[in-house]
């Protein structure tokens, strides 16, 4: 295959076809929460939307799930199903009645827990002091920090669990004993049809027998097939749609016009009318059509993208006031039975950041809730009003990000994390305010498959900042 096409497909169109077998022609039809049932022999059930987190159960074929909201990536996720189960430190809940338990602190901790073993790496939602809990099983779990007491919990509200989509299938259109569609896992064009591979061995049309000239009694000789300089003109107009070809696919699938290019392709067979060069263009013509696809598919996960943002915002709106206070901890407060930072750790700075002057801390939003700066009807000038920001801190890139996940984040002075930062337009330069405190305004909420506070930057300007305090240990 050659580098074009391994760019382009391999991390695009594996997604876009998971996405395409997972809905169905009725998808753009569903409202959300709907009942699914397993159409598989089995089907792992995921801490988070991917395979790179850790199996938690094992569904088998009948087994009925409730779909919350379609994932990029073709996941679904769903209400945790019978059986699930997640880890909070004893030391942190109240024993009550039965298996009821009361949370005793803020910001406690909640892991999600695995049948497979004690994997218990993923954070989704913090407790507050207070909210209940139900009480599973009891269990000393080795930590780093030696054994800890632990508690097996009831999923608490807000905590979710992914599946694959292609393994469901909504409950009206299941039908026992029907196998689901084998997932494609290879990208669509090959060595053996790419056009743009060179020395062409399999699925090549065989060249032509060319028929002998033949003399007619009238001394005149004709032949069967076009002039030789013909053919080597149309390879060299063939050449040149490639390379436009070529250059179009390194742009971005949504400026792609493969209209044109199938037109100028099919204008030029029906111009050299000889089967060797007839099939040289249905090979493109066979990538436009492929080619087409991934850009119908790119747009779709785009637009999945967009869809899911929107339900995961709706899914906070609805969460009840537990759960909610705590999963957005002010940068400057430990919590406890915290073992590690979840966020990814920016990159160091190349300049040390002094501040030049002890100020008031800028303020920092605890919720999702975008703050709107709010116009003084009174100006004072004496006393100017203080931009009001969605948060202030350090631009950092970090390193090595994840495939459509944010380039950059906003961090204390102290390094401690505090927000993922993504511009709305291109004008906004991350990049030049690496290593520079500043305010940053637009809207901010936390984004669960992040794990972490998310703000798309509107603006941007310089501020300085107090270091805050570093909390005993």
């Amino acid at each position: 295959m050659c580098s074009l096409d391994r760019w382009i497909l391999t991390p695009l169109l594996i997604t876009g076809l998971l996405l395409c077998l997972a809905d169905d022609v009725d998808a753009k039809k569903r409202t959300f929460p709907y009942e699914a049932v397993v159409n598989a022999e089995e089907a792992l059930v995921r801490s988070g939307n991917g395979r790179r987190y850790y199996p938690t159960l094992k569904l088998k074929r009948g087994s009925r799930v409730t779909v919350h909201r379609h994932d990029p990536g073709g996941w679904f996720m769903i209400t945790p199903p019978q059986g699930s189960f997640s880890w909070i430190r004893a030391e942190y809940v109240q024993k009550a009645a039965g298996n009821r338990g009361r949370v005793t602190e803020n910001g406690v901790v909640v892991r999600v827990g695995s049948a497979f073993g004690d994997s218990r790496d993923v954070e989704q939602i913090r407790l507050s002091k207070n909210d209940e809990v139900t009480v599973l099983g009891t269990k000393n779990v080795p930590t780093e920090f030696g054994n800890v007491l632990m508690y097996q919990i009831k999923p608490p509200t807000g905590e979710w669990r992914w599946v694959e989509g292609h393994l469901l299938v909504p409950t009206n259109q299941y039908q026992p004993g029907q196998t689901p569609p084998t997932p494609v896992d290879s990208p669509l064009a090959t060595n053996e049809t790419d056009p743009f591979t060179q020395n062409i061995t399999k699925n090549e049309a065989p060249a032509p027998q060319q028929e002998m000239i033949k003399t007619p009694t009238d001394g005149s000789a004709r032949r069967s097939v076009p002039e030789e300089e013909q053919i080597a003109a149309a390879k060299q107009a063939i050449k040149t749609i490639d390379t436009q070809f070529r250059s179009m696919i390194e742009a971005e699938p949504t400026a792609w016009d493969l209209n044109a290019l199938e037109q100028d392709y099919k204008t030029l067979q029906q111009e050299i009318k000889h089967p060797a060069i007839a099939s040289k263009i249905d090979l493109r013509l066979d990538a436009v059509t492929r080619y087409r696809k991934v850009q119908a598919e790119y747009q779709d996960f785009l637009k999945l993208a967009e869809e899911t943002s929107k339900r995961d915002a709706e899914l906070v709106s609805m969460a009840p006031d537990q759960n909610k206070t705590s999963r957005y901890p002010a940068p400057e407060m430990t919590t406890p039975g915290s073992e590690s930072l979840i966020p990814p750790t920016p990159e160091p700075s190349s300049q040390p950041v002094t501040p030049s002057q002890p100020v008031t801390p800028l303020p920092q939003p605890s919720a999702p809730t975008p703050t709107i700066p709010q116009p003084q009807t009174t100006p004072q000038p004496s006393q100017p009003a203080q931009p009001r920001f969605s948060g202030a801190g350090i631009v950092r890139r970090l390193r090595a990000p994840r495939q459509g996940m944010p380039t950059h984040a906003l961090v204390a002075p102290n390094g401690q994390f505090l927000a993922y930062l993504q511009p709305v337009s291109p004008q906004i330069n991350l990049d030049a305010a690496v290593g520079h405190p500043m305010g940053v305004t637009g809207k901010r909420w936390f984004r669960s498959d992040l794990r972490g506070d998310y703000i798309l930057v509107e603006s941007m300007m310089p501020v300085r900042l107090q270091a805050a305090p570093v909390p005993n240990r």
